[in-house]
C-alpha cells in the first residue's frame, strides 16, 4: 500500500494541468521550483533541508513566505532536542544556512557599484510595490473582490471619478482604483501575518513532516488569498502541498480534485485564445481531473463534485464562447473577472478547509492511532 501511495503521488504531480499548462505553455520553471520544496520538505537531514530550501528562495523569492515556518520548525525540531536549547546546533544550523543564502550573492558586489547600491537593486527587483495590489489579471483572492467592488461602484455612482487603466479594470496598466482606497503593501502584509501567528503554535508543538506540509499548504493559501500583488501561478503551491498528502486522510482525498479542477481552471487565461490552445489546455485539466477521483477512488464522485465542475464549466464557457459571441469586443475585462470572482469565491472554500483540517487533528496522532488497532 506505501509502495502505491508513493506512486501515485507522484503520478498525480508529474501530470499535474496546472505544471504542464504553466511550464510548457506558458513557458515558466516551477516544476523545478516545487521539486526544491518537496525534498526540503521531505529529506531527513534538517541540514540538507536548509540548504535545499535556501537554494529554493535564492532560485524564486516567491517562496520566502515560508520562511517563518522553516525557522519555527528547525529550531523546534532541531535545536530544541530536549527541555534546553542545544547551542550548538543552532550554531550548527545558522553557520549552514547563512553560507548557503551568502555566497550565491557574492559574485554580485564585485562590480564597480557599491554594497548599498547592489542590496538597493536586489530589493527593488525582488519587490516591485509600486505594480499596485492586483497583478494585470486579478488572482483570484480576496482582492479580485475588492477590485470588483469598486468597478461596480464605478457604474453605480456615475458622478464619481473614473480611473483610466485602473485596477478595476482588468487590463494591463499602473492599478489605481477609482472608488475604494489604494492599499499600499502595508495592509495585506499585516493581514498575511496576522493569518501565520494562529499556524505556528501547532507546529512548534509538532514540528513533523506532515505537520510542516499541513502548515505550508494553509500559510502559502492564506498569503495567496491575502497578499500584495500576487501571481495567479501561486495557487498552484497549496495544490501541490495538498497532493502531497492525500493517502494520509481522506479529506484530503475528496478535496484534492476539486481543488486542483478550480485551480487549474483559474490559470487558463494566461494562454492566449484560440482553438488548438484552448482544446489543449482544457483536455489537460479535465483529464487530470478525472485520473485523479480514479487514482483516490472517487469516480463516481457525489454533489459537491457537480458544484465544482459546474463552477469549472461556467467561467470559461462565458470567457471564450458566450463573451466574444455576445460582446464583440466590448468590455475586454469581463472574461478575467469572470475566471477571477468565481475562482475567488471556492477558494474561500478550500482556504477555510486547509485550516479545518490542519486544526482538527494531527495526521501523525491518527496514523498512530491506526496502527494500536
Amino acid at each position: 500500500m506505501k509502495a502505491f501511495s508513493s506512486t501515485a503521488v507522484a503520478a498525480l504531480l508529474i501530470s499535474n494541468a496546472g505544471l504542464l499548462i504553466l511550464d510548457h505553455m506558458h513557458f515558466q520553471y516551477n516544476a523545478g521550483l516545487f521539486s526544491l520544496l518537496l525534498f526540503s520538505l521531505t529529506v531527513e537531514s534538517t541540514l540538507v533541508s536548509a540548504v535545499l530550501y535556501v537554494l529554493l528562495i535564492t532560485s524564486k523569492h516567491l517562496y520566502l513566505i515560508l520562511g517563518p515556518l522553516y525557522v519555527v520548525k528547525m529550531f523546534s525540531g532541531y535545536c530544541l532536542p530536549g527541555r534546553y536549547v542545544s547551542l550548538r546546533r543552532f550554531f550548527v544550523l545558522a553557520v549552514t544556512t547563512l553560507s548557503a543564502l551568502v555566497l550565491p550573492f557574492v559574485p554580485l558586489f564585485g562590480g564597480d557599484e557599491g554594497i548599498l547600491d547592489t542590496l538597493f537593486q536586489i530589493k527593488s527587483r525582488l519587490f516591485p510595490f509600486q505594480r499596485g495590489l492586483t497583478h494585470a489579471y486579478w488572482a483570484p483572492n480576496v482582492w479580485a473582490i475588492w477590485a470588483l467592488v469598486d468597478k461596480v461602484l464605478g457604474k453605480l455612482l456615475k458622478g464619481g471619478r473614473e480611473v483610466d487603466g485602473g485596477g478595476s479594470t482588468g487590463l494591463v496598466s499602473d492599478k489605481q482604483f477609482s472608488h475604494l482606497p489604494n492599499l499600499g503593501p502595508l495592509v495585506p502584509f499585516l493581514l498575511t501575518i496576522l493569518a501565520l501567528l494562529p499556524l505556528l503554535p501547532k507546529l512548534f508543538k509538532q514540528p513533523t513532516k506532515i505537520t510542516m506540509i499541513q502548515c505550508c499548504a494553509c500559510f502559502s493559501m492564506s498569503s495567496f488569498m491575502l497578499g500584495y500583488h500576487v501571481h495567479e501561478k501561486a495557487i498552484m503551491t497549496p495544490v501541490l502541498l495538498s497532493a502531497l498528502l492525500v493517502f494520509k486522510s481522506p479529506e484530503y482525498a475528496e478535496m484534492y480534485p476539486q481543488f486542483s479542477l478550480m485551480a487549474h481552471i483559474s490559470l487558463c487565461p494566461l494562454i492566449p485564445p484560440g482553438f488548438g490552445a484552448s482544446t489543449l489546455k482544457y483536455f489537460l485539466i479535465f483529464f487530470h481531473n478525472t485520473f485523479a477521483k480514479f487514482l483516490l477512488s472517487r469516480v463516481k464522485g457525489g454533489w459537491a463534485d457537480s458544484v465544482f465542475l459546474v463552477g469549472g464549466i461556467a467561467a470559461p464557457l462565458f470567457g471564450e464562447v458566450i463573451h466574444p459571441l455576445a460582446f464583440k469586443g466590448r468590455m475586454e475585462f469581463l472574461p478575467l473577472m469572470a475566471f477571477s470572482v468565481i475562482g475567488t469565491l471556492y477558494n474561500l472554500y478550500f482556504w477555510g478547509k486547509l485550516h479545518e483540517l490542519y486544526f482538527g487533528g494531527s495526521l501523525d496522532e491518527v496514523k498512530q492511532r491506526k496502527k494500536k488497532e
